[in-house]
């Protein structure tokens, strides 16, 4: 097992080599590595949990914190490593020349599967003429990466550095805590119910195994959580996914008020806010529980390496406005989201207009010194209006509307905003913001806020925990976003988001994760509206990116 320990080690550098130094030439192969290679890395984490027990237990510990990094390498990660290497720069027309080289690499991408595609049919069905008109487009873009590739590195020959998903070391991470924060990761194992738990602190590490059905627990938890199921929320289950998780590690915890949280799988899917602490009392009212969220303010990472980018590469913005906001479109198509967004379960869940979200924008806008003129509510809050503005000078970019996931409205193949129905569809607007063109925006944002439906989901049932959406604002330029798991109550939502942005307001030390913690326990707590104590209201969101700082 030492010898095969060895051998795992060089395998899995190989494997890392293959990931990173793919992610800067023209043609991009990381996705296509990361998934050919998403095996044996799983292999490597499970086997090492499993059999290694001859191996020095820290040593094992270290090469399996490394291996899970590269399995767990996401779309979303690489986002956030383009954005803050682009933001590092901080020349004006080298940035705006790196912008220009990432986007004719994603380009390149698309066309070459295009290609590729194109070739795999019989010669009959082939257009000749597109097919050169193809291979035309791919030379050129090729050689604008090459060009700006040869003036990158004669104005900044360290860039290329920042420019891959390195994996970070223990050592590096602990460098990058306060002594108030822990690195948690959660890495379910494939050939059992047991999960990993990597638990990290400036001066500490530590791994242990949970015996866990956590696949089965958090589907469990997430059904009472849906709009259409009439169940309670189990805070018995929600206690027995703590205990197996966290509650091993509590004396390691001592003294942290705020999580950084890196996990896999089912767990993806579920805010550890709503876990609880303690064993519940029966017949217990929902506020009184022992929630997570009572204990820690958590800020998900979709990577580990994604905490060396935004907290060591990337800058504070310099926006000099400090709000603007889109929301309460007109949908014209009214039946139809009826439908995408019915509530059965819990009163007021989104479906239809929002009227509220006017509410929600004017009140953030006032919180943080915003001018109204940027608010663009009804007729204007079209996806041309998104398109046509400059929104590189604004500090928080918020969007209160439906959200959809892939597939979820024939049509819409990937996750989308919906914005106000344009009379005629044209592709410049046809009332859905999708990823794709998300991408395409030029952002310097501090933070974008999500007020929407499933904007946190996975694409598909199998797919990444960050949805298309989530890793398009990254790449376009936010540090941080505000995303939700399910379906979303508006007037809760206005109360709580509206109660984040005074927290910060009132104190301007705290973080962003904090500021939600803080607003989600009064929420749990308003008198006026007892049925909100109930997690489906206050703990849909998370803040993804860097929530530990303002």
């Amino acid at each position: 097992y030492i010898d095969s320990l060895e051998l795992k080690e060089k395998g899995m550098h190989i494997i890392e080599s293959r990931i990173t130094d793919s992610n800067w030439k023209p043609i991009s192969g990381a996705t296509s590595e990361r998934v050919h290679f998403q095996g044996e890395l799983q292999y490597i984490v499970d086997s090492i949990s499993q059999h290694y027990s001859r191996a020095s237990t820290v040593r094992r510990n270290l090469v399996a914190f490394e291996a899970f990094q590269l399995m767990q390498m996401s779309s979303a990660s690489e986002a956030i490593s383009k954005m803050s290497a682009r933001f590092s720069i901080g020349d004006g027309i080298l940035s705006g020349l790196v912008r220009d080289r990432q986007d004719a690499a994603r380009r390149l991408g698309h066309l070459n599967a295009t290609l590729v595609k194109s070739l795999a049919q019989k010669n009959i069905e082939r257009e000749r003429e597109d097919e050169k008109k193809l291979r035309d487009e791919i030379a050129r873009l090729e050689t604008k990466v090459l060009s700006i590739d040869k003036k990158v590195k004669e104005e900044f020959p360290n860039f290329e550095k920042l420019t891959g998903s390195q994996l970070l070391s223990v050592k590096d991470a602990q460098k990058l805590l306060s002594r108030r924060e822990a690195l948690i990761i959660l890495a379910p194992n494939s050939i059992s119910s047991k999960v990993n738990v990597f638990i990290v602190r400036p001066e500490q590490y530590r791994v242990h195994t949970s015996e866990t059905d956590s696949e089965r627990l958090v589907r469990s938890l997430r059904r009472s959580l849906t709009v259409e199921s009439g169940e309670d929320f189990d805070t018995s289950r929600a206690y027995s996914l703590y205990k197996e998780l966290l509650l091993p590690a509590a004396d390691l915890l001592a003294g942290v008020d705020h999580l950084f949280v890196v996990s896999d799988g089912a767990l993806s899917s579920l805010p550890l806010g709503l876990l609880v602490t303690e064993p519940p009392v029966e017949g217990m009212a929902y506020k009184d529980a022992a929630w997570l969220a009572k204990r820690y303010a958590v800020t998900t990472l979709p990577s580990v390496s994604s905490l060396k980018h935004l907290r060591s590469v990337a800058v504070k913005p310099t926006s000099e406005k400090a709000f603007m906001g889109f929301g309460n479109p007109i949908l014209k198509n009214e039946g139809a989201y009826q439908q995408i967004a019915s509530a059965k379960l819990i009163r007021g869940f989104a479906s239809g207009d929002l009227p509220g979200t006017a509410r929600e924008l004017r009140n953030i806008s006032s919180s943080l010194g915003g001018d109204e003129r940027d608010i663009y509510l009804l007729e204007d809050a079209t996806e041309r209006k998104v398109k046509s503005l400059d929104l590189t000078p604004y500090n928080v970019i918020a969007f209160a509307t439906h959200g959809l996931m892939a597939e979820e409205k024939e049509g819409v193949s990937e996750p989308a905003l919906v914005l106000t129905s344009p009379d005629k569809p044209t592709e410049l607007d046809d009332g859905y913001l999708t990823a794709s063109e998300v991408a395409q925006l030029k952002l310097n944002a501090d933070w974008v806020l999500l007020s929407a439906c499933n904007t946190a989901s996975g694409e598909t049932e199998n797919s990444e925990g960050l949805s298309g959406l989530a890793k398009a604002f990254f790449y376009a330029g936010t540090r941080s976003l505000l995303v939700s798991h399910w379906k979303v109550e508006s007037k809760a939502t206005v109360k709580l988001i509206t109660g984040m942005f005074r927290n910060i307001a009132n104190d301007n030390s705290i973080g962003k994760s904090e500021a939600l913690r803080r607003s989600m326990i009064s929420l749990m707590n308003d008198p006026d509206e007892p049925e909100y104590a109930h997690p489906a209201y206050w703990a849909p969101f998370i803040v993804v990116g860097e929530g530990g700082r303002r």
